[in-house]
């Protein structure tokens, strides 16, 4: 097959969600396939980063957007009903420019990932295409709600509409669908949501696998720190979680580990939480820790930093929220809590229980080797896009 990929984030590096599952995707398909890469940037692609997708894609074009059309295109989706971040990838001269590029081509059949990158896609007329909606955005917007000023709250509730709105009218644009969990597939408004196929995220596990390390911190937390859920947590674990794991372990080390950690996650910076920022190899903050605590409060989709901590056999500690997609079992393969009190509580008996911790970790590791892997989910993307390309016939 030829498939041509339309990404709103060039694939690489892998320091957030959305670029990992398309860089995985691409990956594996391309042992079989011709892929052929249309990226969007906002910032200029490094040449090392663009080496990366190009030794596995067939083509790859990226498309610049520059910041003045970005606020020219968000200013308007004001008065009209694009979601803003949909506006934000969103241009015409970059539309003719793939439409063109395509051509070219001559896909067999387009992959679209998210919502943000359907206009692109719905250029193409007589070619079968398959939306990746990965997670219910609208969802994820809605929960942060709670945890924003008024002001923006007012532009989230419209946000939050906006983006309903839309996940539901691209749905008939497309020949198939697939999504990350049964949660979020629930999330979609449409009257056939059933239909979209549940493909979840898998983990590489020769490259996320257990290791003897130093442990030089009781606790980590990871992942792209500028992104408001992650930011929440991270506060979450410092100011409501560790005072009460301090009344008994005053000295309990935290190691936040991410990207562009943002001014409110900068200031949690003390003499026992470090604050990393971008870390070349971030299996270096799972194996220096002895565990990971991801209190995830308005998170959607699946949350890659615990399948990767499992897999390099790390004990985890999550809410029930990230958990429904993961479906792990608390108390065997994990551990689930709701309050900070509960967090504390898990946290110093883990703590105190090195065997029960080790057994903690064993176990999550078997279960996230049984249940994700890029190999089970590239299979059954793969499969998805047979059916398309033949009319339906396996």
């Amino acid at each position: 097959m030829k498939i041509l990929f339309l990404t709103s984030r060039f694939p690489y590096p892998l320091e957030k969600g959305d670029k990992l599952r398309a860089y995985h995707f691409i990956k594996g398909l391309s042992k079989n396939h011709d892929v052929h890469l249309a990226s969007i940037s906002d910032t200029a692609v490094k040449r090392n980063d663009f080496m990366e997708l190009n030794k596995l894609c067939k083509s790859v074009k990226v498309c610049r957007i520059n910041l003045f059309d970005i606020g020219l295109n968000v200013s308007r989706s004001f008065f009209g009903n694009m979601p803003l971040q949909s506006a934000y990838f969103y241009d015409s001269d970059i539309k003719n420019k793939i439409l063109k590029y395509g051509k070219e081509i001559a896909p067999d059949v387009i992959v679209c990932m998210l919502t943000r990158m359907s206009r692109y896609a719905a250029s193409f007329t007589g070619i079968p295409k398959l939306l990746d909606y990965q997670d219910a955005f609208s969802k994820g917007v809605e929960r942060r709600l709670a945890h924003e000023g008024f002001f923006l709250r007012t532009v989230l509730n419209h946000e939050t509409q906006r983006q309903a709105q839309h996940e539901k009218d691209v749905f008939d644009l497309f020949d198939e669908k697939i999504i990350i969990s049964s949660q979020d597939r629930a999330l979609i408004q449409h009257p056939m949501h059933d239909s979209i196929h549940i493909v979840p995220n898998g983990v590489d596990y020769e490259y996320f696998s257990p290791h003897p390390a130093e442990k030089k911190y009781d606790l980590v937390f990871t992942g792209n720190m500028n992104y408001p859920s992650n930011i929440e947590s991270a506060v979450y674990i410092v100011k409501e979680i560790l005072p009460h794991v301090r009344k008994k372990y005053p000295q309990v080390k935290l190691l936040i580990a991410g990207a562009h950690p943002a001014s409110r996650v900068r200031s949690l910076q003390s003499e026992t939480v470090h604050v990393s920022g971008w870390m070349d190899d971030i299996r270096e903050s799972y194996l220096s820790a002895k565990m990971l605590v991801a209190p995830m409060l308005i998170n959607i989709g699946q949350q890659n930093k615990i399948l990767e901590a499992m897999a390099m056999q790390i004990p985890c500690i999550t809410s029930p929220l990230a958990n429904n997609a993961i479906d792990a079992t608390d108390g065997e393969n994990i551990f689930l809590a709701s309050s900070p009190h509960q967090y504390a509580e898990k946290i110093i008996t883990l703590l105190e229980d090195p065997l029960l911790a080790h057994s903690l970790a064993e176990k999550g590791n078997a279960f996230v080797k049984k249940n994700y892997t890029w190999e089970q989910s590239i299979s059954q993307l793969e499969n998805i896009l047979f059916r398309l390309v033949n009319g339906g016939v396996d």
